[in-house]
């Protein structure tokens, strides 16, 4: 199934910039999505919290490898929680600046392949990611001074 994905800038910081991405039929962005089920409930106040904290560190200090948990590909990644947590909050570290900010959920599981709805954001974010650099390589996506991307940001993806 093809579907269109719209790449739009989340918030900027002093070291990076992070991009989330939203299907264009649809109003929310998968990251919003992920804050409106996740924020209201007060089983995962902490790991929101933790969430909200990375967040805030990865936007001070760049958006380096070290702060993130590496799930099953060089760079999808996911914003690490204390062991034993259970909440995911999918990216692609696009480089030391920029971030796509996913989606996530519950792993109830070992792996996020053995739960088909965490296998196929990540495989969202992937996709979407994987094009955002093929577009970058090509000279369709450019880097601004202000570090901010412009250019083709709304593309098909495969699913």
């Amino acid at each position: 199934m093809k579907r269109i994905i719209c790449i739009e800038l989340f918030e900027q910081h002093k070291k990076a910039t992070f991009y989330t991405l939203r299907f264009q039929d649809e109003e929310l962005s998968e990251f919003d999505k992920f804050f409106n089920k996740f924020d209201s409930q007060s089983d995962f106040d902490s790991e929101m919290d933790t969430i909200a904290s990375w967040l805030e560190i990865i936007g001070r200090e760049g958006v380096l490898e070290r702060h993130f948990r590496p799930e099953g590909d060089k760079r999808v990644k996911a914003i690490p929680i204390n062991l034993g947590k259970k909440l995911r909050l999918y990216c692609f570290r696009i480089d030391d600046i920029f971030l796509l900010i996913g989606g996530g959920g519950i792993k109830h599981v070992r792996r996020f392949q053995d739960d088909s709805d965490l296998e196929e954001m990540v495989r969202i974010v992937r996709k979407a990611g994987n094009k955002l650099l093929r577009y970058y390589d090509q000279g369709k996506i450019k880097k601004e001074q202000n570090n901010t991307l412009s250019g083709k940001l709304t593309f098909t993806i495969d699913l």
